[in-house]
């Protein structure tokens, strides 16, 4: 069709559309003007003036199949037609209030519950960035280990030839003292350049381009609630651990940081925040040290995609490889360069990917079961409406029209159903938040899962819209408008074919319904198992309280003199028993990794440890199968440690240690003789240990850490009464 004809057309039609009534104003003029003309004719030519009226009308063919054939060449009646069938389906649903709240509370739970799941896995798997050209945005990672050593990042920030930018990130554990109080923080040690990959302006303030700048800036957030939004913050000393930052700057509130779930509140340059403690800037220029590596991130040049920014890297790589060898073969595994989505971390989206897959299933069955059961409805209802819409179809109305009515009406259904939905996701939002709120504060401190809706919540949501109608509404009107018409006007029963269909979709909406609940009682029946299973540890009166402390003028020993002094205090209180002091809580997937070496063993392998004071072992109940508890005497002189059950059996296969075994933690050679405990408990050995972490073992306090071993502890209280 030539463009001159559309040109000509389209007003028409649009008109036609807008001013229907005009419109058909104007035909019914044009039609009696024409049977006018028409009779005229007839009547010059002898015939009567009612035999002349009679045959021009046969003439015409009709007026009103004329006016119909008229309108179908418009090309507007389909939705003339639909509008129609959505007045009509607005008054069948005030007609019948109690079906329309019962089919739109059960498409509500389905679609809540679909768009809720979905807006998880936006969250961690497709929201991108809110920075300008998300898809330019990309995180650098080796055999799902995103963390590179600072000098590699350097040199794939020098050498690279695909990229606009490479920034370098490490994210942290932090504190920030506002309003005289300490608080206990998310943030992110960031190459100067950081802001400027991003391409992202601040709030107020600017952003830094030195890293050993005592400069900082503010999570929005964060200025909001610690300093309560107040313009005047730039140019204010923060203290940040033990670190007095200059704010030079306040980010916008889009912008939470680059470790979705959790939330930044600080952005400090990576070499000052290195220089707080001893011995962290040489690791932060180490190789080959794994305790200090960053996230690095860049924004591709135009025109250049992943992949191929890949294969420059690894071309940049083999060459490092050339000049310094790998020391392990994960090392010279290639690099990956993929766009970031939701949580950037390979290892943060394959942790979530079993929990969303769990998810997306119980969703589609839930939906299913809600399709089912207001199929059911649709087809009681229809059964109660054959008699209408059998006259309907004796008037002119074909099956198609009857069956897009019916399919209109099943539409208005769903969309009443994911307009709840949509409700019921944002209250989920809120319950989930207050959630996190009722975690222990080192859970909740950084984590901020934003479920809210957004152009991809909506669209799915919409979507869901459409695949309710199909599911649930197009067998129901297959049904209704395959009848025979003359045998139902003269008051025929409903078919036997009808009614089997009902048997079926019902036994499939019990079992679907059974195989929902049976899940959710394995479910619940795992939840108190591990609630009711023996932990090998005391929990019953034992309360643990997080300190956090670092003030600058706190050194090792004045550190160890501070805790010493609290516990004696704590013990001294009434209906307090004991008190200890450690790192790490049991049942808690985290702790510092390192290489141990044991006399019973020639190779190296991984495990965690952590920090404990001499009445831990006593104030938890934990039983030794082997050896003492730890004294005051031992310190970083006596150089004593203890293994778990695991880390005993692996080393000396269950058999009593020799009086004088060693075991190399890292770089520290301590000895493990009959003084040594051991882990009575299974449990405790097995949940904690993930991933790579073979086994645990336990020093006396002050030993090592990457940063002062006072940093953040826990202090466990039994009480001799139920609180």
């Amino acid at each position: 069709m030539r463009p001159e004809h559309w040109l000509y057309t389209l007003p028409l039609r649009l008109r036609s559309l807008f001013r229907w009534a005009q419109a058909d104003q104007e035909l019914d003029d044009e039609l009696r003007d024409h049977l006018e003309r028409a009779t005229k004719e007839y009547v010059a030519k002898g015939v009567t003036q009612e035999e002349a009226y009679r045959r021009a009308r046969l003439d015409l063919g009709g007026i009103e199949q004329t006016k119909e054939k008229c309108r179908d060449a418009r090309r507007v009646n389909w939705i003339q037609d639909f509008v129609q069938d959505l007045r009509f389906g607005f008054r069948m649903q005030r007609k019948s209030p109690g079906f329309t709240v019962l089919a739109a509370l059960c498409l509500t739970l389905g679609t809540g519950v679909n768009t809720s799941v979905f807006a998880l896995l936006d969250f961690t798997m497709l929201r991108p960035l809110p920075v300008p050209e998300p898809n330019r945005m990309t995180l650098l990672s080796r055999v799902s280990d995103d963390r590179f050593s600072y000098p590699d990042y350097l040199a794939y920030r020098d050498r690279s030839q695909t990229f606009a930018a490479l920034a370098a990130s490490f994210p942290t554990e932090s504190s920030l003292d506002a309003n005289e109080q300490s608080h206990l923080i998310s943030g992110e040690a960031v190459s100067a350049n950081y802001f400027e990959t991003m391409g992202i302006a601040p709030f107020i303030g600017r952003w830094f381009t030195d890293e050993s700048e005592p400069v900082a800036v503010l999570s929005y957030s964060a200025w909001r609630n610690f300093f309560n939004g107040d313009l005047s913050i730039l140019g204010k000393s923060v203290r940040s651990e033990t670190q007095w930052y200059t704010v030079i700057g306040v980010a916008s509130p889009a912008f939470t940081g680059i470790n979705a779930p959790i939330q930044t509140a600080i952005w400090v340059p990576l070499h000052m925040w290195a220089k707080q403690y001893p011995q962290r800037a040489e690791h932060l220029l180490d190789r080959t040290d794994p305790s200090l590596r960053v996230m690095v991130l860049g924004r591709l040049e135009e025109h250049v995609t992943p992949s191929e920014a890949a294969a420059n890297l690894n071309a940049v790589d083999a060459e490092l490889r050339r000049e310094m060898p790998a020391t392990s073969e994960a090392a010279a595994a290639p690099l990956t360069v993929e766009i970031i989505h939701g949580a950037p971390s390979p290892f943060s989206r394959s942790g979530a990917a079993p929990l969303d897959i769990l998810f997306v299933v119980v969703g589609s069955v839930v939906l299913l079961i809600a399709c089912v059961n207001v199929g059911n409805l649709l087809l009681a209802r229809g059964t109660a409406r054959q008699r209408e819409l059998s006259v309907r179809a004796v008037l002119g109305a074909g099956r198609g029209r009857l069956l897009r009515q019916l399919l209109v009406e099943t539409f208005l259904l769903s969309l009443l159903g994911v307009a709840g939905g949509l409700v019921l996701n944002q209250w989920s939002n809120h319950i989930l938040n207050a959630a996190v709120d009722a975690l222990p504060v080192e859970a909740r401190v950084a984590i901020h899962a934003d479920l809210s809706l957004n152009s991809r919540v909506f669209l799915f949501a919409l979507g869901l819209c459409f695949l309710s109608t199909l599911l649930c509404g197009v067998l129901p009107a297959r049904r209704a408008v395959r009848r025979d018409v003359y045998s139902i006007l003269k008051g025929g029963g409903t078919s036997g074919d009808r009614v089997r269909l009902r048997q079926v979709s019902l036994a499939a909406q019990v079992g679907l319904s059974l195989i929902l609940l049976l899940c959710a009682g394995l479910f619940l029946r795992s939840i108190y198992r591990m609630r009711a299973a023996e932990p090998g540890f005391a929990v019953q009166h034992r309360l643990y309280a997080l300190t956090y402390i670092s003030a600058p003028e706190f050194t090792r020993a004045s550190g160890l003199h501070f805790y010493e002094q609290t516990v004696e205090r704590l013990r001294a209180l009434p209906g307090i028993r004991n008190a200890a002091v450690t790192r790490f809580l049991p049942l808690m997937i985290t702790g510092a990794e390192t290489d141990c070496i044991s006399t019973g063993r020639t190779s190296p392998f991984n495990a965690t440890f952590g920090v404990i004071s001499p009445s831990f072992l006593t104030t938890m109940q934990i039983p030794l199968l082997e050896g003492r508890d730890f004294t005051v005497d031992d310190g970083p002189s006596s150089l004593q440690s203890f293994s778990s059950a695991k880390l005993w059996r692996s080393t000396y296969g269950g058999r009593p240690m020799p009086s004088a075994s060693t075991c190399n933690w890292g770089a520290v050679t301590r000895r493990q003789p009959k003084s040594s405990a051991l882990f009575a408990t299974r449990r405790w050995i097995r949940s904690v240990s993930h991933r790579k972490r073979t086994s645990i073992g336990l020093l006396p306090r002050g030993i090592r850490a990457s940063r002062p071993w006072w940093w953040r502890l826990r202090l466990i209280l039994p009480r001799s009464r139920a609180p």
